[in-house]
């Protein structure tokens, strides 16, 4: 988020040298990364991924994609529910755009599933705030994995975004009622 607010990109010649001036300088201010050794083994992990984040990132820029937004905070009201969210970014894509989640612990295969009940909705409900923006869903919905092999990861299929509003409606219609207030965490 700040290299992309300092106007830097990943198809810039100094791209990694400023991530990584970036990464010491944000990781100096906490003694956990200096002194602990769990701390300092996770920087030296962390870091000795950027190369390929950086190459990953370089192919994504080249094939069209155009990062727009970083951790922005979004806010709809969907059939009645007020909802809340924060979109760790969203690119312009040639044939649309897309929502990205960064993830650097292990992820586990929560894509797609016929059990409504198990699915992780984080990113499908942001495909819906984005889709009351925008008028129309993403046309990728993806994990960013930072660790080990970092990729772009296709975290849910768009063309079932509206079965997956139709079953959350009927979730929130079934165990909600004006009666019974939603309470919700960010």
């Amino acid at each position: 988020d700040k290299l992309f607010k300092q106007g830097a990109r990943p198809t810039d010649d100094n791209y990694l040298l400023r991530m990584n001036d970036l990464f010491d300088y944000e990781t100096a201010k906490y003694d956990y990364f200096k002194y602990n050794k769990v701390g300092i083994y996770e920087v030296k992990a962390m870091k000795s991924f950027f190369p390929k984040i950086v190459q990953v990132e370089r192919a994504r820029t080249n094939s069209g994609a155009t990062p727009k937004s970083f951790e922005e905070k979004k806010e709809v009201v969907w059939n009645g529910i007020h909802i809340l969210g924060r979109i760790d970014r969203w690119d312009e894509t040639h044939d649309g755009y897309a929502i990205i989640d960064y993830k650097y612990k292990n992820f586990y295969d929560l894509r797609e599933t016929d059990d409504f009940q198990k699915l992780d909705v984080q990113l499908p409900l942001y495909a819906l705030i984005m889709k009351q923006e925008r008028g129309h869903y993403p046309t990728e919905i993806l994990w960013f994995s930072l660790k080990k092999n970092p990729a772009f990861v296709q975290a849910y299929n768009p063309e079932n975004l509206d079965r997956f509003a139709e079953e959350l409606k009927a979730f929130f219609d079934k165990w909600f009622t004006e009666d019974v207030p939603l309470q919700g965490a960010e």
